[in-house]
């Protein structure tokens, strides 16, 4: 999966992976979240009281009205991404400095791994 395209569930699993969290997949009526095991509340990377924080520490700078974020570390590199969103935007930079330019598809969910799906 390309870094610089993750919405949603990919986004949240993988921002919270480069966190040092770890991330379970639930499914309720259909719609899925991401979990973190030493936490009971949803994880959701697009809203701000998860992704402002990494932006805080970052320094990561917004461009054309916010729907392309700037990661610049100057000797170890520049890392750029867009969306539709500030958030989305930072949170593909933040990845794409972690992990590079893709990552692996997500783990089965458990409600997934119960039902013999994938």
């Amino acid at each position: 999966m390309k870094t610089t395209e993750l919405t949603g569930l990919y986004l949240s699993y993988w921002v919270a992976k480069a966190e040092g969290r770890e991330p379970e997949r639930f499914d309720r009526e259909g719609r899925g979240w991401i979990r973190c095991k030493d936490d009971f509340m949803p994880f959701d990377a697009e809203q701000w009281h998860v992704a402002g924080p990494i932006i805080g520490r970052l320094g990561i700078e917004f461009e054309d009205n916010g729907r392309t974020a700037v990661i610049d570390y100057d000797r170890d590199g520049v890392w750029v991404g867009r969306g539709d969103s500030h958030t989305i935007a930072a949170m593909r930079a933040y990845l794409l400095m972690r992990f590079g330019p893709d990552v692996p598809d997500l783990p089965p969910s458990p409600s997934e791994v119960r039902s013999g799906g994938t």
